[in-house]
């Protein structure tokens, strides 16, 4: 999200040790795979039929 509170990007991979992130940040064990969020909507709809029309 950004600073007005609107998705920006999908966070949908991240391993085990990626948990312990709110506490303690080690850039060398942890990983999350995210895409724009644009790219969530194509999926939705080129997959989902959601009908997004990019307004």
């Amino acid at each position: 999200m950004n600073r007005r509170g609107e998705l920006i990007g999908t966070a949908f991979d991240g391993n085990w040790e990626s948990m312990s992130g709110d506490i303690i940040f080690e850039p060398s064990l942890q990983r999350c795979i995210n895409v724009d969020i644009r790219y969530t909507l194509f999926i939705m709809d080129k997959f989902g039929g959601a009908g997004y029309s990019g307004n």
